[in-house]
C-alpha cells in the first residue's frame, strides 16, 4: 500500500480526535491536537529523507547525504515535485564522484520532472553543460549557460558561469577541474 494513503488516514484521524476534543470542551487539547495533526500534514506533504539529504549536503557531508538518499525505497511514489528534488540530489551527488554519465541523467530527469526553485533549476543545467561540455558539445553547453543566465536572478552563479564560459573559449579540458 502506499505510504501517503496511511499518512493520510494517520491524519485524518488525529484531525478527527482534535474535532472530539472540541465537541466534549477539552479546548487546550483539541488546539494542541490539532497542531499534531498540521505536523503530520506536514510529514506527508514532505520526505523527511530528502530534508536529512539537504542538511548533509549543507554540511559537505556526502557521504551521509548518499545513505540519506539510499533509505529512500521507491522514488517513484513520491510526489512529482519530490522525485524531482531525488533526482536532482542523486545528480549532485553523482557529479561530486565524477561519474558524469549518472549525473547527466539524474539532473536531465529532474529538470523534466519540474524543479520548483530557478536556482536549483539554473544549478541542474550548469551541471548539464560541465557535462556537456566535458563531452565536446559546446553548442549544447552554449544553449544551457543561456538558459542558467536568466534562471540566475540573485547572480549567485556569476562566477561558476564565468569559469565555463572561459572553459568554452579554451577547451574541454579546463572543466575536469575541481570548482
Amino acid at each position: 500500500m502506499d505510504t501517503r494513503i496511511i499518512k493520510g488516514i494517520i491524519a485524518a484521524a488525529i484531525l478527527f480526535w482534535a474535532v472530539m476534543n472540541f465537541i466534549s470542551g477539552h479546548w487546550v487539547s483539541g488546539i494542541f491536537i490539532v497542531l499534531l495533526a498540521g505536523l503530520s500534514v506536514l510529514l506527508m506533504l514532505r520526505s523527511i529523507r530528502l530534508v536529512m539529504v539537504f542538511v548533509a549536503l549543507r554540511q559537505q557531508k556526502f557521504d551521509r547525504a548518499e545513505r540519506w538518499l539510499a533509505r529512500v525505497p521507491r522514488p517513484d511514489l513520491l510526489w512529482k515535485k519530490q522525485e524531482a528534488y531525488f533526482h536532482y540530489l542523486t545528480g549532485l551527488i553523482a557529479s561530486q564522484k565524477q561519474d558524469l554519465n549518472k549525473s547527466d541523467k539524474s539532473f536531465r530527469k529532474a529538470l523534466a520532472l519540474g524543479l520548483r526553485m530557478d536556482y536549483d533549476q539554473a544549478v541542474a543545467k550548469l551541471n548539464l553543460a560541465m557535462i556537456s561540455l566535458s563531452r565536446n558539445r559546446r553548442t549544447e553547453a552554449q544553449a544551457l549557460i543561456s538558459e542558467v543566465k536568466k534562471l540566475d536572478k540573485r547572480q549567485m552563479l556569476k562566477n561558476e558561469i564565468k569559469m565555463v564560459n572561459e572553459a568554452l573559449k579554451k577547451g574541454p579540458q579546463m572543466v575536469h577541474r575541481r570548482y
